[in-house]
């Protein structure tokens, strides 16, 4: 009875891969034709960012250590799990 009930809002509350955004979606692109452009969208960023409070920066770090390093293990140890909600965040 649980495992419906969690299936069901895990299923309406999931995102879809095209739907979830990435940290890489707010950084400048880089591409070997345009190191300029690169660099230059770099040092904004940089310019930008140097009012940000150092709370801020210490969360938003922790916040991409855990997106970079406890998922994945976290899916690495469940990369075999054949049935359960799991499964929704493997595909």
């Amino acid at each position: 009875m649980v495992e419906k009930r969690v299936a069901y809002h895990v299923e309406k509350s999931l995102l879809t891969l095209d739907g979830a955004w990435q940290p890489s979606d707010f950084i400048p692109e880089s591409r070997a034709d345009d190191d300029d452009e690169f660099l230059d969208q770099v040092r904004e960023m940089r310019q930008v960012a140097r009012g940000l409070p150092d709370e801020l920066l210490v969360v938003l770090v922790g916040d991409m250590i855990t997106e970079e390093v406890c998922l994945p293990s976290v899916a690495h140890r469940h990369k075999h799990a054949r049935h359960g909600r799991w499964l929704a965040y493997r595909n």
